[in-house]
């Protein structure tokens, strides 16, 4: 070593000078991360809230459970409700899970700093941060399901000594994702399919492709299966009261049918029925409220297990009959749904409907810039442009899926699952969705949204690589 200089692995060299990087690089991340979610939760707090949160928040108060929402999530949160957690802490755990969930897999790709970076210019974009602040399904599916994601890349990333452990966190990310929503079930196999490659990867046993595919698929339905149960267990065991939601499903399909063929099908409670044109006055495909306006006034109510049952006959009365025109017209509410044959709308929610609890926004300040910048990208009629148009993600998607899995490039088992589980979601979309809402595929567009962060880190990467080549 030529006197004078310092040995760069010496500890007064450049080792301790890395580590000392190190530390700053991390300190800085977290200040970003911290930052993106107190912006975002200074600007809701305590949240957004609409009719449905409002619902389940009053659910909790009084300990009465029903399959409409979140039951078990509620369950959860009910205990710590009453001890003074509110909406607040809630939105402030929901965002602190999704920033961290993002900036785990964002560090595949990106130190720390970018995938921070990242990770904040995620929350804040317009296509997320209008309904990270709404308290409800949506954004505590999200964050379950980034927690899936995480997991996969610890394992990927990981050692074999923690590789248990990170199996079990996307085993809970999967747990949470199917209590927040319960067409949820395509997202979680798909991600545990990912973990169960991960995981037999890793082995020293050599299986034969195919076999192991067989396996992965094996594996991944049984513990689906297993939290399925597991839930279906937990709500019986709570007394979760059946709120006959597949009967509102069912009604937005009849009043569908009914206006397509100009023909009432709906079943008869003993209402005053009004003529069918008056019907068709207050039908819109894109809300499942306008059949609670007709045809029948008796659809307002509760709907009890009798109607339910009605409602259930004469819906597979017209499956049955017009299977082709169900798939038409179920083909046509999904083109609404992805924005291709509309525009989007309702990007966010403004902030807390009118409540006999007392909630009310905390900083009207902030929370009136935060619709400000909201509304930049909405006209009068709540519709938006280009960038909110779920079919251009589900395309980009769709492409990283098949480039994927035919060049088996670096983290093409991450794009696998974050593609694979956008593509996967819109199944339930299709068949069970009542109505047309942009907040149902916000969770997917941030997928994206990431998933493009990770296709443009992989292409400076490799065109990084191409350069060094070709001056070597």
């Amino acid at each position: 070593m030529t006197p004078g200089t310092v040995d760069r692995l010496s500890p007064m060299g450049g080792e301790s000078a890395h580590k000392r990087w190190n530390r700053i690089e991390w300190s800085l991340s977290a200040g970003i991360l911290l930052l993106a979610c107190a912006l975002c939760a200074v600007a809701f707090w305590p949240g957004r809230m609409n009719a449905d949160t409002l619902a389940q928040i009053g659910a909790i108060e009084h300990g009465t459970f029903s399959n409409k929402y979140a039951p078990l999530l509620q369950a959860i949160w009910y205990p710590f409700f009453h001890i003074g957690i509110g909406p607040g802490w809630v939105l402030a755990g929901t965002l602190v899970v999704c920033a961290a969930g993002a900036f785990v897999v964002l560090l595949a790709v990106a130190r720390p700093v970018l995938a921070a970076l990242g990770t904040a210019l995620v929350i804040l974009s317009p296509q997320a941060f209008g309904l990270l602040g709404l308290i409800g399904r949506d954004a505590w599916f999200l964050a379950a399901s980034l927690v899936m994601f995480a997991a996969l890349v610890l394992l990927e990333r990981g050692g074999e000594r923690h590789r248990l452990a990170f199996v079990a966190l996307a085993l809970a990310g999967g747990w949470m994702a199917l209590a927040a929503r319960q067409n949820a079930v395509p997202v979680v196999l798909v991600v545990y399919a990912c973990v169960a490659w991960s995981y037999l990867r890793a082995r020293p046993q050599t299986i034969a492709p195919l076999k192991k595919l067989a396996l992965v698929g094996a594996v991944a339905f049984a513990a689906v299966c297993g939290v399925w149960m597991s839930q279906v267990g937990l709500r019986a065991a709570l007394g979760v009261t059946d709120d006959h939601t597949i009967a509102t499903l069912q009604l937005y399909d009849l009043g569908a049918i009914s206006a397509h063929d100009h023909h009432d099908y709906f079943p008869h409670f003993g209402g005053r029925r009004p003529n069918l044109d008056t019907f068709e006055q207050v039908w819109d495909p894109d809300d499942v409220l306008s059949v609670f306006n007709g045809p029948d006034p008796e659809f307002s109510g509760p709907t009890t297990a009798r109607r339910a049952e009605l409602i259930n006959e004469a819906w597979k009365r017209r499956l049955t009959s017009e299977p082709l025109t169900f798939l038409k017209l179920r083909t046509k509410l999904y083109l609404r749904e992805i924005s291709l044959t509309r525009q989007p709308r309702f990007i966010y929610h403004g902030g807390i409907d009118g409540n006999l609890s007392g909630y009310q926004t905390t900083f009207v300040r902030a929370n009136e810039q935060a619709n400000a910048y909201l509304r930049r990208f909405t006209n009068e009629a709540a519709e938006s442009g280009i960038v909110f148009r779920a079919w251009i993600y589900l395309l980009v998607c769709l492409v990283a899926l098949i480039a994927a899995i035919a060049f088996r490039g670096r983290q093409s088992l991450l794009i696998c699952a974050l593609s694979g589980s956008a593509l996967a979601y819109q199944s339930g979309l299709f068949v069970a969705s009542p109505g047309v809402a942009y907040r149902l595929e916000f969770p997917v567009i941030v997928f994206a949204e990431i998933l493009i962060l990770i296709l443009v880190a992989l292409g400076v990467e490799e065109l990084r690589r191409r350069r060094q080549n070709s001056t070597g």
